[in-house]
């Protein structure tokens, strides 16, 4: 279906049991005949024409413009920059990366930043999938909430320190099990960067 969204393994097994055709996946799925595909798998399958459907340059700068604009709005002092094939001038473009950094935030990502980044674009109708989930998306877990969501997030990330720098704008957000709930969520970033990647409107 799409190579980022369905594994070799599960489209050998598509093939075996005769399903060679969007159309006879989608058929299946609609009768319930498939619930061995997983959630992105599914998602792939539901938004096949537009997975293969490249993007002008035009289209890609402005979905990085909502990004970034909306970035900025909590996080000002962020840099951020399209890259990918837009950065090296492809005319079109399979998909839309933005890269953010702050000065003050070089080694570590503070907690529940690029979810409620992530949480803001999905509120304001910018984002109708999510491929991947991460603390902070507190309302738009697709469709799921609160416990409900919290088999979506992995495991604890073990690299969360503690940051002296208490009154970071960046600070908060933090999410995550009810075991980590005394541990005030200002003080609290990953060592590294975070990533996130999902359908955009």
């Amino acid at each position: 279906c799409s190579p980022h969204l369905i594994s070799t393994l599960q489209a050998a097994d598509l093939v075996k049991q005769n399903y060679k055709t969007i159309s006879q996946i989608r058929k299946a799925l609609s009768e319930n005949r498939l619930k061995s595909l997983s959630r992105n798998a599914k998602i792939g399958v539901e938004n096949y024409e537009d997975f293969n459907e490249k993007m002008d340059r035009d289209e890609v700068r402005q979905i990085g413009t909502i990004v970034i604009e909306t970035c900025r709005e909590t996080f000002p002092d962020a840099e951020m920059h399209i890259m990918g094939s837009y950065r090296r001038g492809s005319m079109q473009c399979g998909d839309v990366d933005v890269l953010i950094t702050h000065p003050d935030y070089v080694e570590s990502t503070p907690r529940g930043a690029l979810g409620g980044l992530v949480d803001t674009l999905m509120a304001r109708n910018h984002v109708s999938h999510h491929l991947t989930f991460l603390e902070g998306m507190r309302n738009s877990l697709g469709g799921l909430c609160g416990k409900d969501a919290s088999k979506h997030l992995g495991k604890r990330n073990s690299t969360a320190r503690n940051n002296d720098d208490k009154h970071s704008k960046f600070a908060g957000g933090g999410g995550g099990s009810e075991e980590d709930s005394t541990i005030p969520s200002m003080y609290e970033h990953y060592y590294g960067s975070q990533c996130y990647m999902g359908v955009f409107i």
